[in-house]
């Protein structure tokens, strides 16, 4: 009964067979949580080389760029501290001659510029 199965499969065009199906309405009847549900996916991710699939994730990324973008706003945000800070010892300067040399005292705002 086994070998006559057998013959009658090798006689199907299997190629034909499963252009015929419509795997849109046969996956629709499928419950995928389900079959998930049944999945090991420690023993999936064990087979998994993660190696190639890393060094192709990293091979297009500029380290280089992302650095200095990066960077760029740290740097920028330091000189704009330095500068406010210098600005600020500058009016202390400025306010310790005027009371010294007893000029009037000026009304100088410091910040960052907008």
């Amino acid at each position: 009964m086994i070998a006559m199965g057998m013959r009658v499969v090798e006689r199907l065009p299997i190629n034909q067979v499963l252009a015929s199906i419509d795997l849109n309405a046969l996956l629709a009847n499928v419950d995928l949580n389900r079959l998930l549900a049944n999945v090991d996916l420690n023993a999936l991710l064990a087979q998994v080389e993660l190696g190639p699939v890393i060094n192709d994730a990293l091979k297009d990324l500029d380290f280089g760029s992302v650095i200095r973008e990066s960077t760029a706003g740290v740097t920028t945000e330091l000189r704009d501290v330095g500068r406010t800070g210098a600005m600020h010892g500058d009016l202390i300067v400025a306010r310790v001659f005027d009371t010294v040399l007893r000029r009037r005292q000026r009304q100088v705002e410091v910040g960052f510029a907008t």
